[in-house]
């Protein structure tokens, strides 16, 4: 009976441990559908102390509030600097970064109440970033439309619930199994014997996979949303 308790407890973590945590962050990644408004690097130099700096000029109708932006690597510490326009009270702006790849893989946001003299703000940046692109949201009073849009690979999202279904089904199994000799006697031979036991686990299974997918999925969207 303890061999069945041990197995019990060890196939619930391990069930919960991959369907919440390790196949989310491995399948459920966010991935950017971006207008590919791409930024044009002006010029390169060397910092005072160590480091270099890259200024670029943001594109589009971004200039109008941010003209340019500096992207720096110093003290091992890499962060964008940029100056918001005189006369702005107010920005709110999305970093979209990019890896050496060209691949957008993070998206920070940054909300500023000023004084209308132009501030220079920094936000410090994961060194993975290669390089970035800068969305403005809202400028004082007036809201910009976002032209990027956060969502999760369809293949990958449906490669996680039919994994999460799959390990739900061999879960149930398993405890079935567990409970069936824990229990012992009679009801021993009901847990393993019976054919509508069988029925019964392997539904409750495919219910239990979809909820906990589903919630699992709807936490991340709205986790993300916060950020």
């Amino acid at each position: 009976m303890p061999f069945y308790i041990l197995l019990f407890c060890m196939s619930a973590a391990l069930f919960v441990a991959l369907c919440v945590f390790i196949m989310p962050r491995l399948l459920l990644k966010n991935s950017y559908r971006d207008v590919k408004l791409q930024d044009r690097g002006l010029k390169k130099f060397r910092l005072e102390g160590g480091g270099f700096a890259i200024t670029y000029e943001p594109a589009g109708p971004v200039r109008r509030y941010i003209d340019q932006y500096i992207l720096s690597v110093r003290d091992g510490v890499k962060s964008i600097t940029y100056k918001v326009a005189v006369g702005i009270r107010l920005i709110d702006i999305d970093i979209l970064l990019y890896d050496a790849d060209g691949v957008a893989f993070l998206s920070l946001n940054s909300k500023n109440i000023l004084d209308g003299q132009g501030h220079v703000q920094t936000v410090k940046l994961p060194m993975r970033c290669a390089y970035v692109s800068v969305q403005v949201n809202q400028v004082d009073a007036m809201r910009i439309e976002n032209r990027r849009e956060l969502r999760i690979n369809p293949l990958r999202l449906g490669i996680y619930f039919t994994l999460t279904l799959a390990l739900s089904v061999g879960f149930a199994f398993i405890a079935r199994l567990c409970l069936g000799n824990i229990l012992g006697g009679v009801f021993r031979e009901d847990f393993l014997a019976s054919q509508t036991q069988v029925i019964a686990t392997l539904i409750c299974a495919l219910i239990t996979g979809l909820l906990l997918s589903g919630l699992t999925l709807l936490f991340i969207i709205l986790r993300k949303r916060e950020r």
